[in-house]
């Protein structure tokens, strides 16, 4: 299991002119983990 505070698993989202991480939901994760998995494949 991928630990919230880990980069990839979140969204940075600009609040009052600064950044702020926040926990992505388990779909952009999985998103990002598949498009990773796609682009080392093709890569190899």
């Amino acid at each position: 299991m991928v630990s919230a505070l880990r980069p990839e698993a979140c969204l940075v989202r600009p609040v009052g002119g600064r950044q702020v991480w926040e926990p992505a939901s388990p779909v952009e994760v999985t998103d990002r983990w598949l498009d990773a998995a796609e682009a080392e494949g093709a890569s190899s």
